[in-house]
């Protein structure tokens, strides 16, 4: 999927006024994120964005996708002036220190920006924070009152408003308004959809404490509960808010909207083709007729969603929700087709958008296919803000059941089929509890059951050094392609950065490693895409071929940053953001004993010892290696344990070295600094080889019968002639004297 248009980002390439070695001081603690003051931005509006976290003190510009959006870094304001004289001698005040929990920033937004729920973070001298999410809101922003822990001094609020809010453990929120009689009144309250951890429960009262309205979770909004209340006669009303665990802490912040707003769904239909003008109904339980909503679909969300709001009165609020993005066609039902031979007519491609008008409804359209077609039927619909539990079956044209899903209510309903034969099919979807309403809308997406994979990234943000090496997990869901994994990275100015990594065949995850260049400058921040590829290979080619490249998502490490939240913003959830930090300095130097080595002979031997100091903080492990010796020469590599500060290389030679003159050679020290990779090399260095190559000697000549065989003992080993014991001569027959053989010893050449 694509992501949304990026908003602001100032100093994305700034200068520092001291470049900050990585080895003068302690390696900085990443930048922390908490949530933002005010929650929310109003469309047309400059305010003042405080960001509250930690190690913030060196902010130097903000991210956001929201469109548009302009932001400045904002000094904190000055402390105000004594009034009394100050002394002669007084030296002045030194200024005061940056404070590491917050940064501020003024952001404006352009008047049309769409109520929303986006993204931002931080961006600092020494890294990215992390993302945290903030709304586009057309209600004007108050701050709870700390004092509204009961229904007598619950705080008094007029809407339309909207309370940014912090629930404290074991304790009640209480918010006092005053209705007329008739009047119509919204209530939500947003907070696990701003990824905090607050689970609410909200009650509306009346000032006796009869409970009048109740909303716990909420079938389009998740956990945070909302409800519609008209009065019948007027007065005051008490607003009561708690955890439903009864759970706080600072974490449970939350943003109570009031109003005379709808309380959306999904739209109508869910979905559009990027690139076309299109409108789209807002829906709801209890909405109302609302005029249907014209947008321009941007062209690079493809496979994304976009916000969308609606609203009664202008100055009353709006209603949020989101609609689908897609490449191909949107098709739409055509009632009355909740007959076999009413079906409605569609292609097996593309979407259909459909829904549940009354109770018990049940839709069927007809398409045609050819033998041979791998088809895949993908209902979305909770996942997009609708209520509605689809169930889907697969008839023949005749209306015999082919194949029908298998939904436990967890995952979205889906059907894959294999055409046997040329043909008409009939798609029959229904409500799985038989509900109807205009809220229960549905999308079925059609596409190819192909083999394929999912892939997810374990975390959401690198902080690399300029050269350097980040990392992160890669996992691979698989559905019928075990073949490797290839991988790239795509976004604008990534054009240079390596991924190092496969999955191989049949695995399931790797570590990849990410390279970003040099030309970058320190301080950039940068959204990228991880892209998995198949590779066809011996034996899968035919499965790999035609298989679209796939996004690797953040979603997890999103949902357990945004305090469980189960479908993360949509824009945000396929794009790595990558800060391009300061490059690693020197981490030592190296010094030798002699810059050169000789070897005696071409099979001798030599040592090298080597000296090292220790550059600032860095005192871990290193390795030597020697790069360029001659043929026949080796040195195995030597580990200097983590504080040692010296060590010996050995060259050793063999009887494939040969004599040679001094030769130019190096020393590489390799160690890792702050997981980040560093070699310094030592060079100036030589190696001779000395002597001649000594020849193998030739064999001894084999003994005649006129000579005796050469000892081999040496005089060391050969063991002292023992005297025998005298015998008697023994009478010795007559021979014939042998001649004498001379032999000749050639010298060697």
């Amino acid at each position: 999927m694509k992501r949304l248009v990026v908003g602001c980002l100032l100093g994305i390439a700034f200068i520092f006024s001291a470049a900050r070695s990585s080895l003068e001081a302690a390696p900085l603690e990443p930048s922390v994120l908490s949530h933002f003051v005010p929650s929310a931005i109003a469309p047309g509006e400059t305010v003042i964005l405080q960001a509250q976290g930690s190690q913030l003190h060196d902010a130097v510009s903000l991210w956001t996708n929201i469109p548009g959006a302009v932001c400045t870094l904002e000094p904190d304001p000055k402390p105000a002036d004594s009034k009394a004289p100050a002394a002669k001698d007084a030296k002045p005040a030194a200024p005061p220190k940056p404070d590491p929990s917050r940064a501020r920033f003024q952001i404006k937004l352009p008047p049309g920006t769409t109520p929303g729920i986006y993204g931002a973070r931080v961006v600092t001298a020494h890294g990215t924070s992390n993302l945290r999410l903030i709304m586009v809101d057309d209600l004007p922003t108050d701050y709870e009152k700390n004092t509204n822990k009961t229904i007598a001094t619950a705080q008094p609020l007029k809407a339309p408003i909207a309370i940014d809010g912090v629930y404290e453990a074991e304790t009640f929120d209480y918010y006092k308004i005053h209705a007329e009689a008739g009047e119509r009144l919204s209530v939500e309250v947003v907070a696990r959809r701003l990824g905090f951890a607050l689970d609410p429960v909200l009650r509306l009262l009346d000032t006796a404490g009869h409970e009048l309205a109740y909303a716990d979770d909420d079938e389009s909004s998740g956990v945070d509960g909302r409800f519609t209340y008209r009065f019948q006669k007027a007065g005051d009303y008490i607003i009561e808010l708690r955890d439903i665990r009864y759970a706080g802490s600072a974490t449970y912040r939350y943003r109570l909207r009031l109003g005379d707003f709808p309380l959306l769904g999904a739209p109508y239909p869910m979905g559009a083709q990027a690139g076309t003008k299109s409108a789209v109904q807002a829906v709801g339980a209890d909405v109302g007729k609302l005029e249907p909503i014209k947008l321009d679909v941007p062209r690079d969300v493809a496979g994304g969603q976009v916000p969308l709001a609606a609203k009664y009165t202008a100055g009353q609020g709006s209603g949020l929700t989101t609609l689908a993005v897609a490449a191909g066609a949107e098709q739409v039902e055509v009632e009355p087709n909740n007959e076999l031979a009413a079906a409605t007519t569609v292609n097996a491609s593309g979407a259909i958008n459909g829904r549940f008008d009354n109770p018990k409804d049940r839709d069927y359209y007809r398409f045609t296919a050819k033998k041979g077609d791998k088809l895949r039927f993908s209902g979305r619909t909770r996942r997009l803000n609708s209520p509605t539990d689809l169930y889907l079956r697969l008839l023949s044209a005749d209306g015999k059941t082919l194949v029908e899903n298998d939904d436990l209510g967890v995952e979205e309903s889906s059907l894959d089929y294999t055409v046997p034969a040329d043909g008409t099919f009939i798609l029959s979807a229904e409500e799985l509890l038989r509900r109807g309403g205009p809220q229960f809308v549905y999308r079925i997406e059609i596409g190819q059951a192909a083999p394929g994979f999912t892939l997810a990234l374990d975390v959401e943000k690198l902080d690399i050094p300029r050269g350097g090496v980040g990392k992160t997990k890669v996992t691979a869901v698989r559905s019928g392609y075990t073949g490797p994994i290839h991988f790239r990275i795509t976004g604008t100015g990534t054009d240079k950065f390596q991924a190092e990594g496969i999955i191989p065949e049949a695995k399931l995850d790797i570590p990849l490693l990410i390279t970003v260049p040099e030309s970058l400058v320190p301080g950039t921040l940068l959204q990228a895409r991880i892209v998995g590829e198949a590779v066809p290979a011996k034996g899968n080619e035919k499965t790999a071929e035609g298989m679209s490249p796939t996004t690797a998502l953040i979603a997890p490490p999103l949902a357990k940053l945004f305090g469980g939240l189960t479908n993360p913003p949509a824009a945000l959830v396929d794009q790595l953001s990558i800060f391009i930090g300061d490059p690693i300095g020197e981490l030592l130097k190296l010094s030798a004993a002699t810059k050169a080595i000789v070897l005696a002979q071409p099979s001798g031997k030599a040592s090298l010892p080597i000296k090292i100091e220790k550059l600032g903080k860095f005192d871990d492990a290193i390795t030597l290696t020697v790069e360029g010796l001659p043929a026949g020469v080796t040195a195995a590599p030597v580990t200097i344990a983590k504080g040692k500060a010296e060590g010996t290389i050995e060259f050793v030679g063999s009887d494939k070295a040969l004599a040679a003159a001094a030769q130019p050679i190096r020393v590489i020290a390799s160690a890792t600094y702050l997981d980040q990779p560093k070699k310094t090399t030592l060079a100036d260095l030589t190696l001779r080889i000395d002597g001649k190559k000594i020849e193998p000697a030739k064999e001894a000549p084999k003994p005649t019968a006129a000579t005796k065989p050469t000892d081999t003992k040496t005089a060391e080993t050969k063991k002292p002639d023992v005297p025998k014991k005298a015998e008697a001569p023994k009478p010795v027959a007559a021979t014939t004297p042998a001649k004498e053989t001379a032999v000749k010893v050639e010298p060697k050449k």
